[in-house]
């Protein structure tokens, strides 16, 4: 079993009677592992121990981007998206690890919600939603879930991109049904689009 360790180093002091103060300072920068990858040399100097809020408008703008992205079955729209989500997270370095994983539990909720509407379940595309929640609690710092949750998407956008191809090439078919049994009628696109209930303007592309 590999074993990860973090270090917490607090800031310099000048006499022995502020040691106790240093040694404060180690344990508080340990808070932040979450923050910081495996293995890792946390210096108090390195902190900013001033909290600072996320713009939370900005966030739900971002969350909705990201699930249209991904019914559109756009992978690297989804990338981006995410690495958006995460930046600001990141930089931070005072939100509770428990509210990072609130907000990506909110997103995966979301994002089952709109694969069920599809009459699909998340556990054939990914998993279960009991192991994706003890996958999200068992990552042990931000970047490990930043992955997880990039992984779980492009899962769900892959089926959303095999779910058009798929109906993109039953509609293909349909047409050239209805081409080559009508060809001889004074046919339009618009005769076309109505019958396999697509736009015109669609058809036209």
């Amino acid at each position: 079993t590999c074993v990860t360790i973090s270090i917490g180093v607090g800031n310099y002091v000048n006499t022995l009677s502020q040691i106790h103060t240093s040694y404060k300072e180690a344990l508080e920068v340990l808070k932040y592992k979450f923050y910081t990858r495996d293995n890792s040399l946390l210096c108090a100097e390195d902190f900013d121990l001033g909290f600072k809020d996320i713009n939370h408008s900005n966030l739900y703008e971002l969350e909705k981007q990201l699930i249209d992205y991904m019914k559109l079955g756009d992978r690297e729209s989804v990338s981006e998206t995410i690495d958006e989500i995460f930046q600001p997270i990141c930089i931070n370095k005072k939100l509770h690890s428990s509210y990072v994983q609130s907000i990506c539990i909110e997103l995966i909720f979301t994002a089952s919600r709109v694969v069920y509407e599809t009459n699909e379940n998340i556990e054939k595309i990914v998993d279960s939603h009991a192991n994706i929640l003890n996958e999200i609690y068992a990552k042990e710092n931000v970047y490990q879930l930043k992955d997880y949750i990039l992984t779980v998407f492009l899962k769900i956008s892959d089926y959303f991109a095999n779910k058009y191809n798929q109906k993109n090439t039953t509609n293909i078919a349909r047409i050239k049904e209805i081409v080559n049994n009508r060809y001889m009628e004074n046919i339009s696109i618009s005769d076309i689009a109505e019958e396999v209930y697509l736009s015109p303007n669609y058809m036209s592309l």
